[in-house]
């Protein structure tokens, strides 16, 4: 069984747009994709599937994209965390590594080559000891 099929993904962002995008990338790739308009709303996917990678935005509505993947981190230690963000300072980077313990850190707009060996990468190290949690 291709072991895409078996991982699937979150995808967190308060833009309908960007969230349509990311999950027509991802599914032409095999992944099975989740999507959510809040953290609220993430966490609610989180309770009742299982995900091996949660990608979020930094900027969002309520909780910032680095407090949900604390709280994911907390929560769901074995879930690869990466965040996306328009944002690209230099604090935000180092509080998603600190606080969240980020796998990846991308910039939008993002490279979709970079973006799509992101997520593969993060799916290759969902339950190996390369990463934790």
């Amino acid at each position: 069984m291709n072991p895409r099929m078996t991982k699937p993904i979150l995808v967190v962002d308060d833009e309908p747009i960007l969230l349509s995008i990311v999950k027509s990338i991802l599914t032409k790739q095999s992944y099975v994709v989740y999507t959510a308009l809040s953290a609220k709303e993430a966490h609610g996917i989180l309770s009742e599937s299982e995900i091996a990678v949660v990608i979020s935005d930094y900027k969002m509505p309520g909780d910032n994209g680095i407090d949900f993947l604390e709280r994911v981190r907390m929560e769901y230690p074995g879930i690869i965390r990466i965040i996306m963000t328009g944002y690209a300072e230099v604090h935000v980077a180092i509080d998603a590594i600190n606080r969240a313990g980020v796998f990846r850190f991308l910039e939008k707009p993002w490279d979709q080559d970079e973006f799509y060996t992101s997520v593969q990468t993060a799916v290759e190290a969902h339950g190996s000891s390369r990463f934790p949690g």
